[in-house]
């Protein structure tokens, strides 16, 4: 996954940086260089949101709610 396909899947997925940092226990900054190209998104990050785009709409929130997202 490129960067800019990363930074689409995010914003079509509603999902913040903050958001995939929180969830890959990496620093807001290494995503941010995921999002600007400076670094690769690893694979496993790739395969996550592919994996989270086929939840339904009831496990995304529960997922955001784990994350302190949505109460």
């Amino acid at each position: 996954m490129n960067n800019e396909t990363f930074r689409t899947e995010l914003n079509d997925l509603g999902l913040k940086q903050t958001d995939i940092a929180r969830l890959f226990e990496v620093t807001p900054r290494t995503v941010n260089k995921w999002a600007q190209g400076e670094l690769r998104v690893p694979g496993c990050v790739s395969a996550y949101l592919k994996l989270y785009k086929s939840l339904s709409f009831s496990k995304r929130c529960l997922i955001l709610k784990q994350l302190g997202k949505v109460k």
